[in-house]
């Protein structure tokens, strides 16, 4: 048998005996390990467990932490320490609200002596003997403590250092006056009813403050108030759909929006000409489409898009260009920038941005692709809706959500476009949520893009391109990643934005558009 039937072989028996891609080495031969190790097909977590994997891809910290962490931590514990365990109360915390990255370190309660595993890339379980609830919950394969109880378990600490995280999480209980009042009553916790109440009322939560309080004091003890958010929380609204992760939308819409309004001050007023509007706009598509290809790695040119958009673009009658890869991404990019003029030309018409984003963005997404939907490249049901599994960013830090929370966090994203008043808000918090999110298995900048323009000239900012070039893509990167790692810190996104606003376009010769060189760090999906 040839060596790569083989190694077809091993992978095979591998793939069908693995658990979310982990895997026992005692479930292959050794020299079935040997050719799958050397060919880059698996990786050695520990002695004993390998994840499988591709060659190449050895390397991404970011597969790691979105996904292959969990999946290991979900094997181990279950086969080391059966139903004898519990996350730490601030990881049961991470579990409950859905959080999509673990900690570099897990924190597991047991009755055994303490230990530390340590992983691939830094991180490490920690094993300590720790309280084990009467009553642990199994959510997403682990075992933790409930929601109430966990809060209750936290330090001061943990709000101190995560205010928004424990904002959430408090917000995100279940009735709370039942299932906390229950944990701080019968557990005799009178100092941390104070914290508790204290932190719901700092909320706006005064019902259940109060509620809480009340049922403390019926037992005897005193309860003092103690606050432990070091700042004021901001306001985050009511979702439309009460979970933690449409909350987490809120919260960083919430938390930063005065700085976008502080860097960018009050709209200029939308212009009343959708005419002259549209034309404005299509004036600077050929500058818009090449940056915008370019940043996520396509090969345009000047000629390439002129020929697109003149209709010199022949897949019937030339074979090279119904198979070029950047030639489909450009004729998806102009049919798609089509669309997002009548888009622009409606809110001009009839305002309601945050409503014509709804209706039309899933649509523009779609067009970027039906070129290549066309050359039977890509089947048509892989545009319909939103992604239904994992996306990960190369080269950035950020894990976007569980898919199953995608339709929830869009949901969300739209009720704010619509809410605020600010178009200087909507373009650069809708652009900065968007990619949050990562709704999309592919195409995801380039939407997110169309839909801040859209929002930018909603209230009479102009149409901005945010250049290709290292010294403007990298920084833009940059600032991007850093908003989503604090989800607080929108400043220098905000800022960067607003420079690359300055540019008038129109006094560009495009004749300086260069072949881009630079590779996609947009999305590879697993």
């Amino acid at each position: 048998m040839a060596q790569r039937d083989l190694i077809a072989d091993a992978l095979e028996k591998a793939k069908q005996r693995a658990r979310d891609g982990i895997l026992r080495s005692a479930e292959l031969t050794a020299l079935e390990r040997e050719r799958l190790e050397r060919g880059g097909w698996l990786t050695r977590i520990l002695r004993g467990y390998y994840l499988i994997g591709t060659p190449g891809r050895e390397g991404e910290s970011g597969v790691w932490y979105g996904h292959d962490f969990r999946a290991f931590v979900r094997l181990y514990l279950a086969e080391r320490f059966d139903r004898g365990y519990c996350l730490s109360a601030k990881d049961s915390i991470e579990v409950h609200t859905g959080e999509p990255v673990f900690p570099a370190q897990i924190v597991v309660n047991t009755k055994k002596q303490s230990a530390k595993v340590d992983l691939p890339f830094g991180s490490s379980i920690l094993i300590i003997p720790g309280y084990l609830p009467e009553a642990i919950e199994q959510l997403d394969g682990l075992r933790v403590m409930s929601l109430a109880e966990a809060l209750c378990r936290v330090p001061a600490s943990y709000f101190e250092a995560n205010p928004v995280k424990a904002a959430i999480a408090l917000r995100s209980v279940r009735d709370p006056l039942s299932s906390i009042g229950r944990v701080l009553l019968s557990q005799g916790m009178t100092a941390v009813a104070g914290r508790i109440v204290a932190a719901y009322r700092a909320l706006g939560q005064k019902r259940i403050a109060e509620g809480l309080k009340s049922a403390m004091m019926m037992a005897g003890p005193r309860v003092t108030e103690v606050n432990p958010f070091l700042s004021p929380i901001p306001d985050f609204g009511r979702p439309k759909e009460p979970s933690a992760q449409a909350l987490r939308v809120r919260a960083m819409w919430a938390v930063m929006r005065p700085k976008v309004l502080e860097i960018f001050g009050s709209d200029p007023g939308m212009r009343k000409n959708a005419v002259r509007l549209v034309k404005s706009i299509k004036e600077v598509y050929r500058h818009d489409a090449y940056n915008s290809l370019s940043i996520e790695g396509f090969e345009v040119t000047a000629e390439l898009i002129e020929k697109v958009r003149s209709g010199g673009w022949s897949p019937d009658k030339n074979g090279r260009d119904a198979k070029t890869k950047d030639a489909l991404a450009a004729k998806g990019y102009a049919e798609a920038f089509d669309l997002v003029l009548d888009s622009v030309s409606r809110v001009v018409r009839d305002g309601r941005p945050g409503e014509v984003a709804e209706k039309d963005l899933q649509s523009w997404c779609a067009a970027l692709f039906a070129p290549a939907v066309r050359a039977q490249l890509i089947a048509p049901a892989d545009l319909v809706g939103y992604r239904n599994g994992p996306v990960y960013i190369r080269g950035a830090n950020h894990i976007p959500p569980n898919a199953l929370h995608v339709p929830g966090m869009m949901e969300e994203l739209f009720a704010l476009l619509k809410e605020d008043g600010s178009a200087a808000a909507r373009a650069v918090l809708g652009h900065f949520v968007f990619v949050h999110i990562h709704p999309f298995f592919d195409g995801n900048g380039r939407t997110a893009r169309f839909l801040m323009n859209l929002m930018f000239v909603s209230g009479g900012w102009p149409w901005t391109i945010v250049r290709s070039e290292p010294g403007r893509r990298n920084p833009y990167f940059a600032a991007l990643d850093k908003a989503h790692e604090t989800r607080s810190e929108i400043a220098d996104f905000a800022r960067f934005l607003k420079e690359e606003m300055k540019v008038d376009w129109t006094k560009v010769d495009r004749r300086a558009l260069r072949v881009s060189r630079n590779k996609a760090s947009e999305t590879i999906s697993s």
